[in-house]
């Protein structure tokens, strides 16, 4: 007993000295004990920890933020382990007057949760976020020889997550919103810098990983549309909001045998690097999947606010747009995108590997989002009048399902370079991209649908399971009538017609190829639904090349020649 208090005293030392030259992993190891052990209760030392000098003195990093929140994830397991070895010790006379397993376990969550509140908001969201994820584990691994819950615990630990994210974005959304920073770091000193380190980057980070496990109606309480626009954000961050490519020309040399190199102490190559080991990054996909929950949540709450929030998760989709048609443009530029593997000098395909790498994040990224937000917009009912059939939107109109579609279709057309990468949106492989066919069916889907109709199309089914047309590939009858089904649909094929002869000289012979895939592949959807006079003055002039391999314009061919 006498070594514990020592141990626990020592404890307290370091976590008071902000100038400690113990191992975090120490700490954390020391934290995760003590909570887990400590008597009567563990509230005193969770609050001394959130607001120990050691966590709270300047730079708050995401390495401290992390160390404490592995500290408090650990404790939960530990406290688990040995309840249950303390139970199973027990005899079934003995069992009968102690507290029970589920019991003990409840209230030693609760008093750990009492020692976070009124802490920090960015120590308290990542130390209750912790203890609700390692919770879900605990209780749900199949080696865990106990089954328990703790109802209880786990709503306060939900409420505590929900309180302390509120908490941040009030105390440093408007400084993120507005530009400036969370903590004095100007712009230019970020270029080099891997994102994710102010401090409401690292709070979503934490919060990403257990919002998923808390229920869906105690998510509404917060603000969802600034919520959005702040994930929207970081995730614009984590890819250097598109310009990541920029510095690629600049970057590259000529090896004496002609090979493309990169020197690693290039802008581009620390560019790449930073985003690699970006805490944002590894954390990509629990960001994306927050995301995705709170568009979805946006467009299922009430219709009084049915507006603004049509307006957020259009934000969300043209930012989406807007990073992708950079990367676009910079990949047209870059080396990297006309060179083979056995073109680039062997100290350089490490980095090249890395920046297909980011590319394909990014896509995944995307997808999942535009996914949400298409997924819950099919439900959502057309407006009463339909205020216009082109592309673009005054400032006043509200978004609506379609919109979304154009933006989810454009943002996935200027990645068509990787999507290549998987085959194409109509790649019939059974080890295929499916994720990206289902969104992209999806969109077009939504964009083919009469407008006065609020359901989703039959056809959507089919179109997962055998990559099938609208209504039919092989059927051109539809596309023989005289009238168009789909005003929107038509105009989204006359811009991708007039996008496809504008860029015919850019980028290299694989760019171009890849982009006209994409485009056919979406006109292919839409013809049964496009009026004669588009397909003669659209269709016909961008397809004809090849219209003896195109088999959706073979019943056409015979009226329109």
């Amino acid at each position: 007993m006498a070594a514990q208090d020592r141990g626990y005293t020592l404890l307290l030392n370091h976590l008071h000295n902000p100038n400690t030259s113990l191992a975090p992993q120490t700490i954390q190891g020391a934290l995760s004990h003590h909570l887990a052990t400590l008597s009567p209760l563990p509230t005193p030392l969770a609050a001394t920890a959130i607001s120990s000098p050691y966590f709270i003195s300047q730079p708050l990093t995401y390495d401290k933020l992390n160390t404490l929140s592995r500290a408090f994830r650990h404790a939960v397991h530990l406290k688990f382990t040995a309840l249950s070895k303390e139970e199973a010790k027990l005899g079934r006379l003995e069992g009968l007057f102690k507290q029970s397993f589920s019991s003990a376990m409840d209230t030693w969550v609760k008093d750990v949760v009492r020692g976070l509140q009124g802490g920090d908001p960015v120590l308290s969201n990542s130390s209750s976020s912790s203890s609700s994820n390692s919770k879900e584990t605990a209780t749900g691994t199949e080696a865990t020889p106990v089954r328990f819950e703790i109802p209880g615990a786990r709503g306060l630990v939900e409420d505590e997550d929900i309180v302390a994210l509120a908490e941040v974005m009030d105390a440093y959304a408007f400084s993120f919103a507005s530009g400036g920073s969370a903590h004095g770091v100007e712009e230019w000193e970020k270029e080099f810098q891997p994102a994710g380190q102010d401090l409401l980057s690292m709070a979503l980070i934490f919060a990403s990983q257990s919002f998923p496990l808390i229920p869906q109606d105690k998510l509404k309480v917060l603000p969802l549309p600034m919520l959005s626009q702040i994930l929207t954000s970081t995730i614009c961050a984590t890819f250097k909001s598109g310009t990541f490519l920029s510095s690629v020309s600049a970057s590259v040399t000529l090896t004496p045998d002609n090979r493309v190199h990169i020197s690693p102490s290039s802008a581009f190559a620390q560019t790449i690097h930073s985003i690699k080991t970006s805490p944002l990054t590894a954390a990509i996909s629990s960001i994306a999947r927050f995301t995705a929950n709170v568009l979805a949540l946006l467009l299922d709450l009430p219709s009084s606010h049915l507006d603004e929030h049509m307006r957020a998760v259009e934000h969300c989709l043209e930012a989406l747009r807007d990073m992708a048609k950079k990367v676009e443009r910079d990949w047209i530029s870059t080396s990297l995108a006309s060179v083979s593997d056995a073109e680039i000098a062997p100290d350089t395909k490490a980095l090249s590997k890395s920046v297909w790498s980011i590319l394909k994040t990014l896509l995944f990224t995307i997808i999942m989002v535009s996914d949400s937000a298409l997924s819950a917009a099919v439900y959502i009912p057309p407006p009463a009048v339909a205020t216009t059939t082109a592309l673009t939107k005054s400032s006043h109109q509200v978004p609506s399902s379609s919109s979304f579609a154009l933006e989810t279709l454009s943002t996935l057309s200027h990645l068509a370079f990787v999507i290549s990468q998987f085959g194409g949106v109509t790649s019939t492989s059974s080890t295929g991209f499916k994720e990206l066919k289902k969104t992209f069916y999806l969109a077009l889907d939504i964009l083919a649908s009469p407008s006065s109709s609020s359901s989703l199309p039959s056809s959507f089914s089919d179109a997962l399971s055998s990559s099938a047309a609208i209504g039919g590939g092989g059927e051109g009858e539809s596309g023989s009538q005289g009238s168009s089904n789909s005003p929107k649909a038509e105009a989204y094929v006359e811009e991708v017609c007039r996008a496809l002869k504008a860029q015919k000289g850019e980028g290299n012979v694989a760019f171009r190829q890849a982009k006209e895939a994409f485009a056919l592949a979406s006109i292919e959807q839409l013809v049964p639904v496009l009026g004669d006079e588009c397909i003669r003055n659209w269709v016909w002039g961008v397809c004809y090349p090849s219209v003896f391999t195109l088999s959706f314009l073979i019943p056409l061919r015979s009226k329109l020649t």
